[in-house]
């Protein structure tokens, strides 16, 4: 997990996108990992996320799904809405 660039933290794209590149590669003795970018994170840049991170990343978002409009459940359907069309090849059909 890492600070995702663009949220309350001041790491820029390309830092994230090396931590990310880097959680993909073994390390010494340790296995590699998925990426998980957190940290401020608004529904609307999923696509951008997406784009920028791939299929195999962790995306933590929490705050911004309680500041939808019409409350935490409409917020947890525009997420999934938005994981189904930005990583379809990771969604089960």
């Amino acid at each position: 997990m890492f600070p995702n660039s663009g949220g309350r933290f001041g790491f820029t794209a390309g830092e994230c996108s090396d931590l990310a590149r880097a959680l993909r590669e073994p390390w010494g003795s340790l296995r590699s990992s998925w990426p998980a970018p957190a940290g401020g994170m608004q529904l609307n840049r999923i696509a951008g996320m997406a784009e920028e991170y791939g299929p195999d990343t962790i995306l933590l978002i929490g705050g911004a799904l309680q500041q939808q409009g019409t409350g935490l459940t409409e917020g947890i359907r525009e997420f999934m809405q938005n994981i189904k069309q930005n990583f379809p090849q990771s969604c089960a059909q």
